[in-house]
């Protein structure tokens, strides 16, 4: 009745409980408080002691214990920022023991962490102690659905040490490892992302769905609401500005018909745009070390493929996607370049400066 009542996510529901030295009062504002012991099968207990009103939500105090389990959990979610303590080591057995359907997650949290985000000034958040989480299932709030499932991260003070992270998207493995640093006046990051692989194709129909979803939720109401996100007493609540760098390795990445194998490339991020230099990327044979510069309102691409001793036939038949009746070893050095607005990019390459030295039999 409880949770009906409360109308909590169905991934909360729990089983049978009994429940001792109860206190709980509440007035007609909204403000609720419950302090008290909950008691599951096989041992299994949670002290808590909790307070909520209308934009506020504190947990003093949460004790979760049995046999495979022993952590306390402190949370106070404000309108204006949020604090974290977390201590122990919690199972997803324990869980089990607790909920109907623990979707939650399939293997464990431990750690000693404490951390507080100003959520009008994320720059000024600080973190201490380390974290380990495993087997997770969250999605994380991205344009294209990605799901977090294990993460190791140690914290001192505005230094986030990610010591590894495993992601999923779609059928790719993700793993990703840095450091995250927040200074007075932007989000400095150095990381790196190894992946099974990335189809444009996919991306490219995710943020399609996430522009039609925007679109479709352009009511009157949310109008207002965007106004007052974007009037000068809240301008300090839009996300700050990134700089730093993201290695990328990937096996493959496929754009259309064609897949660069592998791609090597670093993304260096700064508020004014992001410059990919591509390191290493093969496309039918072909090297396509280069570089992009997104830098609105224009975009520029400067690529110098080369080729030395590859198959010809195998090559054209690639990247020409039909047969091919030459045959014998090319060798190939080039110069791609252009510069112009992003929906102009392709007439551009079109009409790019082109400079080829082959060298065949």
């Amino acid at each position: 009745w409880v949770w009906d009542q409360a109308r909590l996510p169905e991934k909360l529901r729990v089983r049978p409980l009994s429940v001792s030295q109860a206190h709980v009062a509440w007035d007609r504002n909204g403000k609720t408080s419950f302090t008290g012991d909950i008691a599951a099968k096989e041992g299994a207990r949670i002290f808590i002691d909790m307070f909520y009103q209308p934009e506020e939500f504190t947990v003093n105090r949460m004790l979760i214990q049995d046999a495979e389990s022993t952590a306390t959990l402190a949370l106070a979610l404000q309108k204006r920022e949020l604090r974290l303590d977390f201590k122990g080591n919690l199972e997803k057995t324990t869980l089990d023991r607790f909920l109907v359907n623990n979707e939650i997650f399939s293997g464990s949290l431990k750690g000693d962490f404490r951390a507080h985000v100003p959520i009008d000034q994320p720059l000024r958040s600080i973190a201490q102690g380390k974290l380990q989480a495993a087997g997770l299932d969250y999605p994380l709030p991205l344009p294209v659905p990605v799901t977090l499932n294990q993460f190791s991260l140690e914290a001192a003070e505005k230094k986030i040490v990610v010591e590894s992270a495993s992601l999923t998207w779609d059928d790719s493995h993700l793993a990703l490892k840095g450091d995250v640093n927040f200074s007075v006046e932007e989000l400095l990051l150095d990381m790196e992302v190894d992946a099974d692989g990335l189809k444009w194709e996919k991306i490219e129909k995710e943020l399609k769905k996430e522009d039609q979803k925007k679109d479709g939720q352009k009511t009157e109401k949310q109008t207002s609401r965007k106004q007052e996100i974007d009037s000068p007493k809240n301008k300090n609540a839009q996300l700050p500005p990134v700089k730093g760098k993201i290695k990328v390795k990937l096996k493959y990445f496929e754009y259309g018909e064609y897949t660069l194998k592998p791609l090597y490339a670093d993304f260096l991020l700064d508020p004014d745009g992001i410059k990919v230099v591509v390191h290493e990327a093969n496309l039918c044979g072909v090297a396509v070390p280069g570089v992009v510069k997104l830098m609105l309102p224009e975009i520029s691409v400067d690529f110098r493929p080369v080729s030395r001793d590859e198959q010809l036939k195998e090559s054209l038949e690639c990247l020409l996607r039909k047969p091919v009746g030459m045959t014998g070893n090319f060798n190939f050095q080039g110069e791609i370049r252009a510069r112009a607005k992003p929906e102009e990019l392709l007439q551009s390459l079109q009409d790019a400066f082109l400079c080829l030295n082959i060298d065949g039999r």
